[in-house]
């Protein structure tokens, strides 16, 4: 995980930890809290468009995995069944 973590952190001019999501958090609302006490029709800061999509997705796969756990007796057999198709969809992939 912690190779991981180091190997892609940054995205144009802002840092994304893929590991631990609190840092995340705290800069997200860093930017948000800036972008307010900004003048009026001000741009939001640089890291905002990288990390509030970051986070809907996070809201977005926490819904889906309870929506799925909720509604399938094995919900995680779905990504299970996607997962070869992600593999050969990938570069250099053999069929």
């Amino acid at each position: 995980m912690g190779a991981q973590n180091g190997a892609v952190t940054r995205f144009g001019d802002t840092t994304l930890n893929t590991v631990f999501i609190t840092g995340d958090l705290q800069k997200l609302f860093e930017a948000v809290l800036r972008w307010l006490w900004q003048s009026k029709g001000g741009q939001p800061p640089p890291g905002f468009a990288i990390l509030a999509p970051v986070w809907l997705e996070y809201f977005a796969g926490a819904l889906l995995g309870a929506l799925a756990h909720a509604a399938l007796a094995y919900p995680l057999l779905i990504p299970a069944a996607l997962m070869p198709f992600v593999l050969l969809g990938r570069p250099g992939a053999r069929a």
